[in-house]
């Protein structure tokens, strides 16, 4: 696996052995990107990072700050490698590595404009639940964007529900690229800590 786009582009990836990672197939990852557009500036949070591949392609392409929320401790070593990594191609983001669970972890993130969420797929429909549903997570995350990738066998009745269920986030839109499907979420509306996308602390 390596970076597609930005400074780093071609800079290959560690990965960790074994089924606890999922990367992002690289052609979905790209044309996810690519419909982003520019990140100059931006401030974002990478949520189940795993490799941290979401938010190094994120920070490569020109994001101000990244933050990776991840629990498993040897996939935060990997991704402090991978840091350094683009950071000896030339990325000069600052990057930060949480490690810790999402749903009791992203509150210690500071306000982000973007937030990549690439949950592990057999517990895709339960996250997502307890995310949305959660009060606190839309106040922190004010006018951010969620980025929510669905895996093919997961566009299912039971992600269908919580979305219906919802009532703290409205769904922008939702497409697929490859054989992956994302998931364009934002807050209801901003409440506390509103900020714009460009901008973090």
């Amino acid at each position: 696996m390596q970076i597609i786009g930005g400074i780093a582009s071609g800079i290959h990836l560690s990965v960790a052995k074994g089924f606890s990672v999922r990367p992002t197939v690289g052609r979905s990852r790209k044309s996810l990107f690519d419909s982003i557009g520019n990140m100059s500036g931006l401030c974002v949070a990478d949520f189940f990072a795993g490799s941290g591949a979401l938010g190094l392609e994120a920070a490569s392409r020109g994001a101000e700050k990244v933050y990776f929320l991840e629990s498993d401790q040897r996939n935060c070593r990997i991704i402090s490698e991978n840091i350094a990594k683009v950071a000896k191609a030339g990325v000069t983001s600052e990057m930060k590595v949480v490690c810790s669970d999402v749903v009791h972890g992203y509150a210690r993130l500071p306000p982000v404009g973007m937030i990549f969420a690439d949950p592990p797929y057999d517990e895709t429909a339960d996250l997502l639940s307890i995310l949305l549903s959660d009060a606190k997570f839309a106040e922190w995350a004010g006018d951010a964007v969620l980025i929510w990738e669905l895996p093919e066998d997961s566009r299912s009745e039971a992600v269908n529900g919580v979305l219906l269920e919802n009532k703290n986030w409205k769904m922008l839109k939702k497409r697929k690229f490859g054989d992956a499907e994302f998931l364009w979420l934002k807050p209801q509306a901003i409440t506390l800590h509103p900020f714009g996308m460009k901008k973090g602390n």
